[in-house]
């Protein structure tokens, strides 16, 4: 596996992607997993690593980036490319940009019916069902890669540890009931502590860059059993999110993060 540029999340603010390196983030749900309290040793094995798979499902024309630009410019290029096998429209590079910053809106934040709109006025319908991510989907199919990459472990540790990953992102009842069997309900526990940590690190990346404080876990889903209020210090380019759970005896924990800004001014021709 390369130990290049990738990236776990692009997120978009006006006409810039921000992105955030899958490292960071899987550093992020790790610290948040044991602020869940679950300290469960084979959990935080598969928190460092839940994401490994944007590194080993990254498209190919992205794999040998050395620095986030050269990444945002391959990146572009292959949106590029996606949208005139969709449409048949040669878009130059900053249109591209445009596009892609668009439907990341449409895709993470508000307004969706608004952005729709918008997209289905200035360019064609069609575009909308562009695929932005850069990566396959990463969590199947990765059984191989993790067998050598938890070698030291046991066989069944190894196994719990991929079952993890392979259904932090989606699962059906018929899925879990097989490995609660086999592994016992603490595997329950631990699928949906690495789910909450993995949408509350979601959500900060998003909202941090457009709110100084924000709630997570009202009128909806809730982050693991909980409700969570962040309040966002900002220094220049520097984030760091406070979080406190409402309902917890758990102290409030910040988390600092850090983005690769590509603007209209990195593309290269």
């Amino acid at each position: 596996m390369n130990d290049n540029y990738s990236v776990a999340k692009v997120i978009a603010d006006k006409k810039k992607l921000y992105f955030v390196d899958v490292d960071e983030h899987c550093k992020h749900v790790k610290k948040l997993v044991s602020w869940f309290g679950n300290e469960s040793r084979l959990l935080q094995l598969a928190a460092r690593d839940h994401d490994i798979g944007k590194k080993m499902k990254l498209a190919s024309s992205l794999r040998d980036s050395s620095d986030f630009l050269e990444f945002g410019n391959k990146y572009i290029d292959l949106m590029k490319e996606r949208i005139k096998r969709k449409t048949d429209i040669n878009f130059d590079k900053k249109t591209v940009l445009e596009i892609v910053t668009t439907l990341c809106n449409i895709r993470g934040l508000d307004k969706k019916l608004k952005l729709k709109e918008q997209i289905n006025k200035k360019y064609k319908e069609d575009i909308l069902k562009i695929n932005i991510a850069p990566f396959s989907s990463h969590a199947r199919k990765l059984e191989t890669d993790l067998q050598e990459k938890f070698s030291s472990e046991r066989e069944k540790d190894r196994e719990y540890i991929y079952q993890l990953i392979r259904y932090h992102h989606s699962f059906g009842v018929q899925d879990v009931i097989p490995l609660a069997d086999k592994f016992g309900e603490q595997f329950i526990s631990d699928l949906h502590c690495l789910i909450s940590a993995d949408h509350v690190s979601s959500a900060i990346y998003s909202k941090a860059l457009i709110k100084e404080s924000f709630t997570l876990g009202e009128g909806g889903f809730r982050i693991h059993d909980n409700i969570i209020d962040c309040k966002v210090k900002k220094e220049k380019s520097n984030y760091e999110v406070k979080l406190n759970q409402r309902n917890s005896k758990q102290a409030p924990i910040n988390i600092k993060l850090k983005y690769d800004v590509f603007r209209g001014g990195d593309l290269t021709e």
